[in-house]
Parts: C-alpha cells; sequence; structure tokens
C-alpha cells in the first residue's frame, strides 16, 4: 500500500504555524468561554452568508475585524489541512516535486501558501481583495514560518478586475475555496473563470503545478469539474496528475445523477475548530474538498500520458498483474462516492478508473458470523479518495460493474494522509 504520510519535521512545522494562526485569531490570548461564544456566532453567520444566497461572497467579509477572526480560528485551520493533504499526494505520486516559488490567488489570510511552506516552499506572492487578510498572512508567514520578509510578496488586489498577472515563474499557483466567488452571478463564469487560469498558467515554470480546491458542495464542485474538462480541452500541454487517475474528461459530469467529486481526509480536529463547529451546528468530523491539479509541460519533452514510474495509480494492469489476477473482471482507479445501497441491500462504491470511464464495485449485504470478512465490510472501510485495484470479480449486470466473491482481492494503491 501506498500511504501518504508527512515526516516528523514536517509534523511539527505545522503545528508550530497552526498554533500561530489560531493566537492570532483569539489576539494572542487564550480564548475564554465568553470569546469563543462570540466567534462562533459570527461563524455561523459567515457560513450562512457563504451559501444559499451567498450575500457574503461579495462583500469584503475578512475587512472586517470579527469576520477576519473567526475566519482564522475555523476555515483557516481546515483549508490549512487540506491543501497540506493535496499537496502530500501530489508529492507521493511524483516524488520529484518540488515547490520553492508559490503563487497564491485570492489568498486569504495565507492558509495555502503555509501549506506550501510545510512543503518546502521558501518564497510566496499572495494575492487578494482584502489588504488587511493580506497583512494577517505576512505576519503569520513571519512568525509562524520563519520566512524573510523580503521572500514574501503581497498584491491587493481583486481578482475580477483587470490587473498584470505577477511575474513568475512559481513551481506553484494555488486557489482554495476562492474560485466559487469569482463572476459566481455571471451566466459566462466558466468562460471568466478559465481565462484567469489561463494567464496564472503562463507564469508556472515548465513543469510546475496548479492546484485548484473547492468546498465539496454541488454548487462548487461540479463547476470545478466542468472548469477541469475545458482547461485540458483548450490546453493540450497541460496534464490532469491528481486525483484523477487519467486525463480524459470527467465521467461523474456526463452521470444522469448529477453526483459529484471530492476528497474526504480523517482527521482530529483542533480543540477550537471542534467547539466551534459544535456551536455552529457544523460537521467537522472529517475534512472534504473536491480538487484538482495540472502539471504544465516541460520544455524539452511535451506532455505525456501517465506511467507507472509517474504514477502508480493511472496506469493500466501490466501482463504481470493480469497474470496474477486470472479473473473475470477488475478494476484499478479512484473511490468516489461514499457506500451506496440498492434495493436488494447491496452495498455499492463508484470507481473512476484509469480509463475514464466509471465502474461499479458492489458486495452482497453483510451476512454471516464474521462480518468483518465479507466483501460489504470491504466497501464500507473503503473511504473516497482511496486508489484502489480489486481483482477476482464477478461481472454483474452493467458496464464496468464488478461483484465481490470470497477469493476476489482489494489491494490499495494510495490512500490520501490523515491527520
Amino acid at each position: 500500500m501506498h500511504a501518504v504520510q508527512f515526516t516528523k519535521d514536517q509534523i511539527a512545522f505545522a503545528a508550530h504555524i497552526l498554533h500561530q494562526a489560531t493566537a492570532l485569531a483569539c489576539g494572542n490570548q487564550h480564548p475564554d468561554h465568553r470569546t469563543i461564544e462570540k466567534l462562533g456566532q459570527t461563524l455561523l453567520s459567515l457560513q450562512r452568508g457563504f451559501t444559499g444566497s451567498r450575500e457574503k461572497i461579495a462583500t469584503s467579509y475578512l475587512q472586517r475585524q470579527n469576520y477576519l477572526s473567526a475566519y482564522m480560528a475555523y476555515y483557516w485551520p481546515v483549508s490549512f489541512h487540506q491543501v497540506l493533504g493535496a499537496l502530500a499526494e501530489i508529492k507521493a505520486r511524483y516524488p520529484q516535486a518540488s515547490w520553492t516559488s508559490v503563487l497564491d490567488l485570492g489568498s486569504g489570510p495565507g492558509p495555502a501558501a503555509a501549506a506550501a511552506c510545510v512543503m518546502g516552499a521558501s518564497r510566496v506572492t499572495l494575492v487578494d481583495a482584502s489588504s488587511t487578510a493580506l497583512q494577517v498572512a505576512q505576519t503569520l508567514l513571519m512568525q509562524g514560518a520563519g520566512m524573510a520578509a523580503s521572500h514574501i510578496s503581497i498584491l491587493p488586489q481583486n481578482l475580477e478586475s483587470i490587473f498584470s498577472m505577477p511575474e513568475g515563474p512559481f513551481d506553484l499557483a494555488v486557489m482554495c475555496h476562492a474560485l466559487n466567488e469569482l463572476w459566481h452571478t455571471q451566466p459566462d463564469a466558466l468562460e471568466r473563470r478559465t481565462v484567469l487560469l489561463e494567464r496564472a498558467l503562463e507564469r508556472i515554470a515548465p513543469g510546475g503545478v496548479l492546484l485548484l480546491m473547492e468546498p465539496s458542495a454541488h454548487y462548487a464542485s461540479r463547476p470545478l469539474l466542468a472548469l477541469r474538462d475545458l482547461l485540458l480541452e483548450r490546453n493540450p500541454s497541460l496534464r490532469c496528475i491528481a486525483p484523477c487517475p487519467h486525463g480524459a474528461p470527467c465521467p461523474l459530469l456526463q452521470a444522469e445523477n448529477e453526483r459529484t467529486c471530492f476528497s474526504e481526509w480523517q482527521w482530529t480536529p483542533p480543540r477550537l475548530v471542534e467547539r466551534l463547529a459544535n456551536l455552529a451546528g457544523l460537521d467537522k468530523s472529517s475534512l472534504k474538498a473536491a480538487w484538482v491539479a495540472f502539471q504544465t509541460a516541460k520544455l524539452s519533452t511535451p506532455a505525456a500520458p501517465m506511467t507507472d514510474e509517474a504514477n502508480p495509480v493511472s496506469s493500466s494492469a501490466t501482463s504481470e498483474q493480469a497474470h496474477r489476477c486470472p479473473v473475470s473482471l477488475s478494476l484499478r482507479g479512484r473511490v468516489v462516492s461514499d457506500p451506496l445501497r440498492n434495493k436488494a441491500g447491496r452495498i455499492r462504491r463508484l470507481v473512476c478508473t484509469e480509463s475514464g470511464k466509471l465502474a461499479t464495485l458492489s458486495a452482497p449485504p453483510v451476512t454471516g458470523q464474521d462480518p468483518a470478512s465479507s466483501g460489504s465490510a470491504a466497501l464500507l472501510n473503503l473511504q473516497r479518495g482511496d486508489c484502489i485495484e480489486a481483482c477476482r470479480l464477478e461481472p454483474r449486470p452493467g458496464a464496468l460493474h464488478g461483484g465481490l466473491l470470497p477469493d476476489s482481492t482489494i489491494s490499495f494503491l494510495l490512500r490520501p494522509p490523515s491527520f
């Protein structure tokens, strides 16, 4: 199993930055009960403004100190861990990936840039409409990440306005939970966002990475999938390197039931995040976010299909693997659904395969004296984002539908990190 893990130094570094972010959120004081209750009330107001009518999106909410404090106390640790999880997964797939210089678009107070620092970044450029949030990000990166002021560039700029993209080249460009806020009431939002990102791609060094992260909710995640497909269609030299196991059009966008795709990371939330979630009635038992990462082509060679050497998840099974799995059907890809149950009680999981097609992996209901050894138990133990290879499957009605048998096997090729 290729499990994504962090080094001890990365864990300690992340904990230190997180501590500094919490301190800034609470005015460098230990938060008392009244402070936490006030933060919880403000958080609830923010959350309601981000969903539904989304009236907070068009406002400079991070310019207001109460909203900025609530953001730092709750959303900052969440976004920080989400980006850290995505970067760690990219690094696990591509060990040669290196990010020294980072462009953080729509940065807010810098959770994505801070996560990039944990993964080795030493120079960052942050762009955001809120000058107050940028100042907080600069302070945090200097105090929490030990970054020199000369290595931090901040640009107060609304991304919807016409402006000159910061000069690169950058090894990594990232947008975290910001894309869905841009032109969100405009019918041509997809085209405008695509053009903005194509301008950012011009500033990324050959072989560099563009990481886009959005909320897991449909209003943000499905537009991200559409943008993924459009970027790949319009930029043939661009490669989708994670988390998708292929570069074909997203099969979930073609599904009639309008499912979406996102990752889920297991974590133990910081105590303050947990208390604020309880006060605001939010579920943060796990981290969920939709994301996609692209790699620009190197100067010397055009983008090429991913291979076993570059990405153990995305390549076709070799003849040796086929010999080891003399089966009627095998599936190799990424789990993209929670457990589903049909009318007969059969447990199913959707798998996005390396061929770009959507497959179903299923098992009968848990029965007998040893449910832990059943196929259904195995499916229930999977999580979104797991990259697997399932062999010795029973072909079932429907395209690419494999049923688990007593001698079927599920191998983990990659499992997302946990915190």
